[in-house]
């Protein structure tokens, strides 16, 4: 198992954008099914986590999703966070 407590799986997969980002992560556990881990960033509960990144490499947008599939909302109610700061 890699990590401990909330944070715990077996295998991880990543996708990565033309410069390195990654734009989509998902964890399983030792059964191959998707496992749901907290996400540091937003304190979801996500198996898959996609992002979008600007042309200055910073994650504009983070859409999280259950072992299911189903879409993880924030406290607001929505499943998708994104970032409107400008640099």
């Amino acid at each position: 198992m890699i990590g401990k407590g909330d944070n715990a799986y077996h295998r991880q997969t990543r996708k990565l954008d033309a410069r390195g980002n990654p734009v989509e992560v998902a964890t399983f556990g030792l059964d191959g099914k998707p496992i749901e881990v907290v996400d540091s960033a937003s304190g979801r509960r996500c198996a898959r986590l996609v992002r979008r990144f600007d042309a200055n490499d910073k994650a504009i947008e983070s859409q999280c999703f259950d072992a299911s599939g189903q879409p993880v909302p924030e406290e607001k109610g929505a499943g998708l966070q994104q970032s409107t700061s400008h640099p």
